[in-house]
C-alpha cells in the first residue's frame, strides 16, 4: 500500500535526526505521498509566520551582603510579585523570581539597591532561532499526524491498523514533547529570571594565582555560562526535562523551573588526564563549600559540591579529558528537589545513554 512508504520514511526521520525528542523528515515523508492524496496538488507549501521581533531570554544574579538574609529575600520576592512576576524557588540565603522581561531591568536594579553588592552578572540569550525551529517541525508533525488518522480511517486489514496506531502513537509522543519544549522557550522570553544570594559578610577571601591554561576553571559559576560557551561546542543530547537554547549552538540548557546545564570544549593545556583537571576543579573550589563527592559517569568524572546547612542549590561540574581537549559540563539545580529530579537524566546522557 502507498501509505506503508509513508511510514517506512516517518520511521527512518524519527531516528535520522535524534536528540532527546524524536524528529521526523517531514520533507521526505510529502515526498513519497502521492499528490493526489497530499491534496491541493500544486499549492506552495506553507510557511511559518514569526515575528521580526526577536525572543530574548534574559536573567541575572546579584549576590548581596547583609546580617539578615531573610529580610533581604523577603524585599526581593516582594519586588517580583509587585512587578507582576513570582517566586520560582527559595530556601536557606537564596532566592530565585521570575518577572516579565519588560520590568526586569528596574527590578534587578531595585535588588541592588537592597544591600551592598558583592558580585553581580547579566546575561541575554536569543532564543528566537530555538522557538521558530521547534514550531515549524511541530507544524510539520501535526499534519503528518492528520494524514496518518487519514489513512488509519482508511484502512481495512488488520496489520495495517496496528503499524499505523504504532506510528501514531509514537508521533502524538513526540509532538506532546515539541510542544512542552515549545511553551518552555516562550516562557524564558517572557519571563526573565532573578536568582539573589545573601552572604552574612563573614567569609574571607582568598587571592589565587591560576595557572596558565586553566583560567576557564576560575571563570566556573553555577549561575554565569562563563567561557565555557565562548569554547568549542560540546555536542551532547540535551537531558529530558531541558530546553536547549541554541539547537546549533554547544551544550546549553535550562529546565522550565531553573535548572541549567551548559558544556563546552576547552584545549587541554597544560596536557591532563580526566584525574588532573578533576583535581584542578576541586582544588579550586572545594574551599568554598562543606565538601565535594566524586563519581564516575562515562568518561566523565562528577564533582558534587556539598553546600553548606544555608545553601539550598546544588552544583555539579563533570569534566573529561580526550587528547587535545578537555570537555567541562557544568550543572546547576536551584534546589535539592532539582537534583532528584534531573539528575539521572544528567547522568544519562554524561555516560552516553541519551535522554
Amino acid at each position: 500500500m502507498r501509505w506503508l512508504m509513508v511510514l517506512a520514511l516517518v520511521g527512518v526521520g524519527c531516528h535520522r535526526k535524534q536528540v532527546s525528542d524524536a524528529y521526523y523528515d517531514f520533507d521526505d515523508v510529502a515526498m513519497a505521498m502521492p499528490r493526489a492524496e497530499m491534496g491541493a496538488a500544486d499549492s506552495p507549501p506553507e510557511r511559518l509566520e514569526v515575528s521580526s521581533a526577536r525572543m530574548v531570554y534574559r536573567s541575572g544574579h546579584a549576590l548581596l551582603t547583609h546580617p539578615r538574609p531573610p529580610e533581604i529575600l523577603g524585599k526581593v520576592e516582594a519586588l517580583a510579585v509587585e512587578a507582576g512576576g513570582f517566586v520560582e524557588s527559595a530556601g536557606g540565603r537564596q532566592a530565585t523570581v521570575r518577572v516579565p522581561v519588560e520590568g526586569f531591568d528596574s527590578v534587578f536594579q531595585a535588588v541592588l539597591e537592597l544591600a551592598p553588592v558583592a558580585d553581580k552578572s547579566l546575561t541575554a540569550r536569543d532564543v528566537t532561532s530555538a522557538f521558530a525551529e521547534t514550531e515549524l517541525r511541530l507544524k510539520a508533525a501535526r499534519q503528518t499526524l492528520a494524514r496518518l488518522q487519514e489513512l488509519l480511517a482508511q484502512a481495512s486489514e488488520k496489520s495495517d491498523k496496528i503499524e499505523l496506531l504504532q506510528q501514531i502513537r509514537r508521533l502524538t509522543q513526540d509532538i506532546d514533547s515539541m510542544e512542552r519544549r515549545s511553551r518552555a522557550l516562550r516562557g524564558l522570553a517572557e519571563l526573565a529570571r532573578i536568582t539573589v544570594e545573601v552572604d552574612t559578610g563573614g567569609r574571607e577571601l582568598v587571592e589565587r594565582t591560576t595557572p596558565a591554561g586553566m583560567e576557564w576553571i576560575d571563570d566556573l559559576s553555577p549561575f554565569e555560562a562563563g567561557s565555557l560557551l565562548e569554547g568549542r561546542p560540546l555536542r551532547l543530547p540535551e537531558p529530558r526535562g531541558f530546553v536547549q537554547i541554541d539547537p546549533k549552538g554547544t551544550l546549553d540548557a535550562e529546565s522550565a523551573d531553573g535548572a541549567t546545564l551548559r558544556g563546552g570544549r576547552m584545549v587541554n593545556e597544560p596536557v591532563g588526564s580526566t584525574r588532573f583537571w578533576a583535581d584542578a576543579v576541586a582544588e579550586r573550589f572545594a574551599p568554598e563549600f562543606e565538601g565535594v563527592e566524586r563519581d564516575e559517569q562515562g568518561g566523565f568524572t562528577v564533582l558534587t559540591f556539598v553546600e553548606p546547612a544555608e545553601r539550598s542549590w546544588r552544583w555539579s561540574i563533570a569534566v573529561r579529558a580526550s587528547g587535545r581537549w578537555v570537555d567541562a559540563v557544568v550543572v546547576h539545580y536551584p534546589s535539592e528537589g532539582h537534583q532528584q529530579r534531573y539528575s539521572d537524566s544528567v547522568a544519562s546522557i554524561l555516560s552516553g545513554g541519551g535522554a
